[in-house]
């Protein structure tokens, strides 16, 4: 059994590497990944196709698309269905870490972030020392889409908090908020 970091105030990678293979969603194509400790900070892509290409640290600015998934363009290549692998490294609190790909999709596994999560298990964490703390906003912040918004504040924990709300009873009011550490990741997250 995996032993989570408390919180996310240190410096994570993988202790070794790891390999998943399978499907990507979109392109119905095979694709592999291999997460890989990394000494530097961040997460950084290499292609397992053309080992000689620089590895690419990821940036937001890199997001391209958000329809049915989420999608990087990394100089001439595309990258996509990065959310539920990415999700995993950042939840878990791995904070560095080589991503290689040999497709333009990540496999989608069973759907969620959990299959990323058992990887990482598997591969192990290793400690590299105290995290380079964000620089937060002095006050709250509020992006708007549509009738969309998201609001950050300065806090002492990461707590997240959600609600929709919709017409159809399916779906309805419903409301989410969780005190946010590697291991309620892993239980609460990884598997939806």
């Amino acid at each position: 059994m995996t032993i989570w970091p408390q919180d996310y105030a240190r410096a994570w990678t993988l202790a070794a590497s790891v390999e998943r293979d399978g499907v990507g969603l979109h392109g119905g194509l095979p694709c592999r990944v291999r997460l890989a400790p990394s000494s530097l900070p961040g997460y950084r892509v290499g292609w397992l196709d053309d080992p000689s290409r620089p590895l690419q640290r990821l940036e937001p600015s890199q997001v391209t698309d958000t329809r049915l998934c989420t999608a990087l363009q990394l100089g001439d290549r595309r990258l996509a269905t990065v959310e539920h692998l990415l999700a995993a490294l950042a939840g878990t609190g791995v904070s560095q870490a080589e991503i290689w790909v040999d497709a333009g999709e990540i496999p989608l596994l069973d759907g969620s972030a959990l299959p990323w999560v058992e990887a990482i298990a598997e591969a192990g964490l290793e400690e590299v020392g105290q995290r380079q703390e964000p620089t937060l906003p002095p006050e709250p912040l509020t992006l708007q889409q549509g009738l969309g918004f998201i609001t950050a504040f300065r806090a002492e924990a990461l707590r997240l908090a959600a609600a929709v709300e919709f017409p159809q009873a399916a779906i309805g009011r419903q409301l989410y908020s969780i005190a946010l550490t590697p291991a309620a990741f892993v239980v609460e997250i990884a598997p939806a």
